[in-house]
């Protein structure tokens, strides 16, 4: 009997600890996690007790609605990754899990500015995929989750629907500008519920915004405000998509809200001058290369 109030004793005080890192709203989910996960019958036992006794005193917010987590990918892909995110979701809570395809998407198109109606094509469908979730899930929380072009695909698509709320959204590998004007939004989701994961190794977001106009190296240099929590990884463009990044790193923010620090957001070491330079200048190897053209032609 003095064993088990003292194993009780030590899970509710492990869960005392967790939750002072966890919004209300998301200690619901993390109890359920919690209990997935163990397989000591009489550890469960326990568990399940300490839920209905924290429910009971109103430590857990009965309230909460399901978590919707929507999956937007970037040019030259089909999102291979949203499969492996999408069964490790599922796996491990009761979250819905949809990804959002716009087609494959060519190069050239993301690149000249010239043909700027190929990106708004994509902004109008990913906003016909958003509406139509929201229709389908009216009662769920929306979190976001964005790659590359699929990140200035969420940012236009946030600006022109400003009645459309978001809970969460975690971008990474972005090429929305540093300066975007996120907090003038009215859907802009605040309280650290946004997430920007950066790839010391990235270099693309740079080439995006000095090759070409629209785009920016929000995913190689961070956000330029404090509402938006900047998180560094040693990653290149596409090195988030890993068990490892998704379990540390993505399922916490995802199902609860809750930020996980990363070692090399410390240890980050000063990008390549040249590419800081660079990025000075918005579409600066655009118009190099055009003069070039114009001069040979």
């Amino acid at each position: 009997m003095d064993n088990q109030l003292a194993s009780a004793n030590a899970i509710f005080e492990q869960l005392k600890s967790e939750f002072n890192n966890i919004k209300p709203e998301s200690r619901l989910q993390h109890l359920r996690q919690r209990l997935s996960a163990i397989k000591d019958d009489s550890e469960k036992s326990l568990v399940e007790d300490m839920f209905l006794f924290l429910q009971q005193t109103g430590l857990l917010n009965n309230d909460i609605k399901p978590v919707l987590v929507a999956m937007i990918h970037g040019i030259r892909t089909r999102g291979e990754w949203h499969d492996d995110l999408k069964n490790l979701i599922e796996s491990k809570s009761d979250a819905v899990v949809k990804p959002i395809s716009f087609g494959f998407f060519d190069a050239v198109s993301f690149w000249l500015p010239l043909i700027t109606i190929f990106r708004h094509l994509k902004v109008k469908h990913v906003t016909k995929q958003m509406r139509l979730l929201r229709r389908d899930f009216p009662n769920h929380q929306i979190v976001i989750v964005a790659h590359s072009f699929g990140t200035f695909l969420t940012a236009n698509f946030m600006k022109k629907n400003t009645d459309y709320d978001i809970d969460r959204l975690l971008l990474c590998g972005s090429i929305v500008s540093e300066n975007f004007d996120w907090d003038s939004l009215p859907n802009f989701p605040r309280n650290g519920r946004v997430m920007n994961d950066i790839g010391n190794g990235d270099i693309w977001p740079i080439l995006a915004k000095t090759s070409t106009f629209g785009y920016g190296a929000s995913g190689s240099y961070g956000f330029n405000t404090h509402t938006i929590e900047n998180r560094y990884h040693d990653y290149g463009h596409s090195g988030f998509f890993c068990e490892s990044t998704f379990n540390d790193y993505w399922l916490p923010f995802i199902l609860e809200g809750r930020i996980v620090s990363s070692p090399a957001t410390l240890d980050r070491k000063p990008k390549n001058y040249i590419f800081s330079l660079l990025t000075l200048f918005q579409g600066v190897g655009l118009i190099i290369l055009l003069a070039i053209l114009f001069i040979i032609l």
